[in-house]
């Protein structure tokens, strides 16, 4: 979380934030762990219990250092999925629940961002073009910030049966050529489905949105769900115009081997800072053989092998 909102305030294409705001899931966490039955901390300090005061103590100093605002537990509440439109009454996507409570209790600006806290930022994550697109389209409930699988990548490459993207600025020729559009603009938008990974929201266009028109019990996901796609676009701009974007760690177990062969967020984070030439997936996630090797090249000294 530090890293992410401290990668999202610096460089050229960054933001500033009125509140940073951090939403836990206490399913598995003792709410009051002073009164907690769960029992004492072990002595490694493992434990459900162990990794609730980790937590709170982490959380405790990033707010002393200015860095989030409060963190904020979940409302796992069963209106919810009626509130927002959906028909799956088990809401089995935690993020909709954390979006629900930004967006019509903590969101006090006109527009508020809402990222999962392992996304990570090149060049400030380019939010400010989210909002210009909120700001030049009323119509719009969400607007998704450049990323790395739409702003920089240009080279398509096929390995088995995935499709994979290499990092390359964007130019001015294929924007246009894309966009179809002989006036060559700096930035277009494209119409698109809502991912919980990241976006920016128009506060008071969401409450008048909710609930978007419901969705069968097969599509019932969040960001599949077609009401909310109609009121969505994702944004991409020219690296003279937009010099971040948002990407995302391999998932699951892949993601966890790279963190371990970056050895720190921060090793990685500097190879997010610089990543020409490496692969993303189609769903903007990197490449984990291709991220690893960056990290190892990095540690190693030999960054430009």
């Amino acid at each position: 979380i530090e890293n992410q909102v401290m990668s999202l305030t610096e460089g050229r294409d960054s933001s500033k934030f009125r509140d940073v705001f951090v939403f836990y899931d206490t399913t598995d966490f003792p709410v009051n762990y002073m009164n907690s039955s769960v029992g004492d901390v072990a002595a490694d300090g493992s434990g459900l219990l162990g990794e609730w005061i980790r937590f709170s103590e982490k959380m405790k100093i990033l707010r002393s250092r200015g860095l989030v605002s409060k963190y904020i537990p979940l409302k796992r509440n069963s209106s919810v999925p009626a509130a927002v439109g959906s028909r799956d009454g088990r809401m089995r996507d935690n993020a909709v629940y954390a979006i629900y409570q930004l967006m019509m209790e903590e969101c006090l600006t006109t527009s508020c961002a809402f990222l999962t806290q392992d996304i990570m930022a090149n060049g400030g994550g380019g939010l400010r073009h989210a909002v210009r697109a909120l700001e030049d389209d009323k119509s719009l409930v969400f607007a998704i910030p450049p990323t790395a699988r739409l702003q920089h990548v240009i080279h398509l490459l096929e390995e088995g049966d995935s499709l994979l993207w290499r990092i390359q600025p964007l130019t001015r020729e294929r924007l246009g050529k894309e966009e179809n559009d002989s006036r060559g603009a700096q930035c277009m938008t494209q119409g698109s489905s809502l991912s919980t990974r990241y976006f920016v929201a128009n506060r008071k266009r969401f409450a008048r949105a909710i609930p978007f028109a419901p969705v069968s019990e097969s599509d019932a996901w969040f960001e599949n769900h077609k009401g909310v796609a109609k009121f969505t676009v994702s944004t991409r701009c020219l690296p003279s115009v937009s010099a971040g974007y948002l990407i995302h760690p391999p998932p699951w177990q892949m993601g966890k081997r790279l963190f371990e062969a970056c050895g720190s967020i921060g090793t990685l984070q500097r190879v997010v800072d610089r990543p020409d030439f490496l692969l993303v997936d189609i769903h903007n996630n990197m490449v984990e053989r291709n991220w690893t090797a960056a990290c190892r090249s990095l540690l190693s000294g030999d960054e430009g092998a």
